[in-house]
């Protein structure tokens, strides 16, 4: 949690510029002809994370499920580059491509997100996304892509939001550029992160490898939950080494019970990186320990999202939900009641 400024610091024109801010859209963003498209969040209801491999990389067994909780994106695209060059802003702006051919500008917007600072374009999964798809399909032709996020899940969760950003504008720009190739939308996703490809899918599904491979769908629940993270993210490259130091993998059994469950509602709860992380970020265990004693929720079905930080408590009813995510905002906790659901990053 960030400590207020004085007031002296505290000047009416920042006040006037973040309300003019607050009012843009999408469409104040990227012009009235850009594609619309939803990008969910997403929780792990079992993550099994094996070995180092050689190449830095870990084999994960992992359902994922996708919530009603999105970020939206606004996406424009057009068959040219800016008219005139200019100092790129590398926060917003970035060539990509092969041939460096193509132009992107990225936006974001905080929608409620508790966004981190804002990183470089050229490191926005959004951006990669663009530079993904352009280099799998082979696109040599000059392009410009403007996109604009805005953002209500938030980073360094375990919640995929970056991952769903980057599905969302593969989605969309796959289907403006007429990639309809799935192979190559695979390899674009695959060359983006371990999370992307569950995202195309949506729903519920079965995935290996690094979390890339895709093994099946499962029937998803639409059941309320509510997210909690506390004032902190954790790097999926700290919670993966604090594995390599002090993690174990899930017991044959329970791997075994993920691996043949057909609905998402009988898969077993379990995430093999919640110690290590805990190890590393204490203050973890106690949020999760406080989420479990929660009225409405069985601790058993408590259980933090990927790599973390965010702990999410399956719960009986939404209005349950909505309570505990208004008691852990008054505790100084990111909170949202939300639900299971069908979603998938694709255009509206």
């Amino acid at each position: 949690m960030s400590e207020g400024k004085p007031a002296s610091e505290c000047q009416p024109s920042d006040i006037m510029a973040e309300a003019a801010r607050a009012q843009l859209t999408g469409e104040d963003m990227v012009g009235p002809s850009a594609i619309k498209a939803v990008a969910p969040a997403k929780v792990n209801l079992f993550l099994d994370v094996g070995p180092e491999r050689p190449d830095g990389l870990h084999d994960v067994l992992t359902v994922m499920h996708a919530l009603t909780l999105h970020d939206v994106i606004h996406l424009s695209a057009a068959d040219h580059t800016p008219d005139e060059a200019h100092e790129l802003d590398p926060v917003r702006e970035a060539w990509v491509g092969d041939a460096s051919n193509i132009y992107v500008h990225v936006s974001m917007m905080d929608k409620g997100a508790a966004l981190d600072e804002a990183p470089l374009c050229a490191d926005n999964l959004a951006c990669k996304a663009v530079d993904a798809l352009a280099r799998a399909a082979g696109r040599q032709e000059p392009a410009e892509v403007r996109i604009h996020i805005e953002k209500s899940i938030p980073s360094q969760a375990g919640l995929g939001g970056g991952s769903s950003d980057a599905a969302s504008v593969l989605a969309c720009l796959a289907s403006h550029w007429g990639v309809d190739d799935p192979d190559v939308l695979a390899r674009a996703a695959a060359s983006i992160g371990a999370d992307v490809a569950f995202f195309l899918q949506g729903g519920a599904a079965l995935m290996q490898g690094a979390g890339e491979g895709f093994e099946r769908s499962l029937e998803p629940m639409t059941s309320p939950l509510v997210l909690v993270k506390p004032p902190f993210g954790v790097s999926t490259k700290r919670a993966y080494e604090a594995y390599d130091a002090c993690g174990a993998p899930a017991p044959c059994a329970l791997r075994q019970e993920a691996q043949g469950a057909t609905r998402a509602c009988d898969v077993p709860l379990f995430n093999s990186l919640t110690k290590p992380v805990a190890s590393i970020c204490p203050k973890l265990g106690d949020v999760q320990q406080w989420l479990g004693l929660q009225d409405g929720v069985d601790e058993k079905r408590v259980l933090m999202s990927g790599s973390g930080s965010a702990l999410f408590a399956m719960t009986d009813s939404f209005a349950d939900a909505s309570k505990i995510a208004s008691a852990a905002k008054r505790e100084g906790l990111w909170a949202r009641a939300t639900s299971f659901s069908r979603l998938r990053a694709q255009a509206l």
